[in-house]
């Protein structure tokens, strides 16, 4: 696995992100925890999730798998929409 450097913090996060978008909805918890375990084998440490990925239960979800498994060196991606008078805007054009 490729790594990137995070600015001059020290951080290194893995090139590649797993997304998990339907944890929770799509994806049980015991299926996450497979599929996190194979991330974790290819060296991925950088997670995508948001509060509206199936109502915050895949947050929840990422949240308790990274407890049990005691990673303390994994970075968890976050964007989202806001509403500003009516029209949605994006943190990335």
């Amino acid at each position: 696995m490729q790594y990137r450097k995070v600015g001059r913090s020290g951080l290194k996060i893995s090139a590649a992100a797993l997304g998990t978008g339907f944890f929770g909805s799509h994806t049980g918890e015991a299926d996450a925890n497979k599929i996190m375990d194979i991330a974790f084998e290819k060296g991925i440490n950088l997670f995508d999730t948001a509060n509206s990925y199936a109502g915050g239960r895949s947050e929840e979800i990422v949240g308790n798998l990274l407890k049990i498994k005691e990673r303390r060196s994994c970075w968890q991606l976050k964007s989202g929409k806001s509403r500003v008078k009516g029209r949605m805007i994006t943190p990335f054009p």
